[in-house]
């Protein structure tokens, strides 16, 4: 069920690398979906057959990614 594929965290370490050689979709533009992406890459570096997509509801702006108070 999708339950057991959904998390609103970012992943741990342990769960960061349980991911490896999956495709994983980070959803947001926050410090979390940041902090999401850059554990993942690590994953990438390891397991190339990793895949990470970033899904953003806007373009890029100053207020992507925590930024633009």
């Amino acid at each position: 069920a999708a339950a057991d594929v959904l998390t609103y965290v970012p992943p741990t370490h342990a769960l960061a690398s349980a991911l490896a050689g999956k495709h994983v979709v980070v959803i947001g533009s926050g410090h979390s979906a940041m902090t999401a992406v850059i554990q993942l890459s690590e994953v990438v570096r390891t397991d190339p057959s990793t895949k990470v997509t970033w899904a953003l509801r806007r373009g890029v702006t100053d207020a992507t990614f925590g930024g633009g108070a």
